[in-house]
């Protein structure tokens, strides 16, 4: 009896262990299932693509670029015109202004003359004066000072606007008065005018 009962359970433990070894393997294919989807391989692709970007430029250029206001032979009483041809050269859309610097020459002609300019399409005169829109007028003798506009940033009274690749043609009038003194003769008009511009984009 003692045999048979050993027999017995020797039998039970060969299926237990039968069934154990079958789990184990069971989960042994799970666990490398699992594996398999973890590290499986993906078709990919990438491309480059180099922007292009570029700031825009702000530049005003005038003609003639030195003597720009070229008059010779002034005398007392006289009204002379003459002009200059302002050009946005940028590539934005910007203002500008204009400002008069009397420089330190003694005896100046400068401090004698009155200076008036309009903006026209027609030939640079007396009619232009009539037809053309009047950027400012000395009244009396030109000192440094802003002829029109303002460099404050933004927009401001007086200034002119130009697309990119515009111009615009500025007729000047000077005038000498009949009474200027004999100092004078011969003297010039020591100045300089400058030119201020900005953009008009993003800035109000």
């Amino acid at each position: 009896m003692a045999l048979s009962s050993a027999v017995r359970m020797t039998g039970i433990a060969k299926a237990e262990a039968i069934r154990l070894a079958l789990g184990l393997g069971v989960l042994g294919v799970t666990v490398t299932g699992l594996s398999t989807v973890a590290t499986g391989a993906f078709f990919t692709s990438t491309n480059h693509v180099a922007p292009k970007i570029v700031a825009g430029t702000v530049s005003l250029t005038t003609t003639p670029t030195s003597a720009a206001f070229n008059v010779t032979d002034l005398a007392p009483g006289d009204i002379r015109y003459s002009t200059i041809t302002v050009k946005n050269s940028g590539t934005l859309a910007s203002r500008y202004s204009l400002g008069a610097s009397v420089n330190g020459a003694t005896p100046n002609l400068a401090s004698q003359l009155s200076l008036a300019a309009v903006a026209t399409d027609a030939p640079c005169g007396a009619d232009a004066f009539t037809t053309g829109s009047l950027l400012f007028a000395t009244d009396g003798p030109l000192s440094s000072k802003m002829l029109f506009g303002d460099t404050t940033r933004g927009a401001q009274a007086g200034d002119r606007p130009l697309s990119a690749g515009q111009s615009e043609t500025l007729c000047f009038r000077a005038s000498l008065p009949s009474d200027v003194d004999n100092k004078f003769q011969g003297k010039s008009a020591a100045m300089t005018f400058d030119f201020y511009s900005e953009q008009t984009a993003n800035n109000p």
